[in-house]
């Protein structure tokens, strides 16, 4: 079961498959009876939510699950990454 996915870069490569995937993952657990509460984290770097948004509104494709959206900020002083 994917409770978490995490994008590396906004590359097509990359991330175009991700609305397709949620939407696998969505129908699988509601054909499994799978309780469509427990979240689906994606974490990514900052556009990723938008990308998600845009898509999935355009195609139509409806989400029952709760998907959380974490995209991350790479910290300026070399700290690491931060979520923004």
């Amino acid at each position: 079961k994917i409770e978490k996915i995490f994008i590396t870069h906004m590359h097509a490569d990359h991330c175009l498959g991700l609305p397709g995937l949620i939407a696998h993952i969505n129908h699988n657990r509601s054909e499994d009876k799978i309780a469509n509460d427990t979240p689906l984290d994606i974490y990514g770097p900052p556009g990723v939510f938008h990308l998600l948004q845009s898509t999935l509104a355009l195609t139509q494709t409806f989400i029952q699950m709760p998907v959380i959206v974490h995209e991350l900020c790479y910290d300026t002083e070399g700290t690491g990454a931060t979520e923004g």
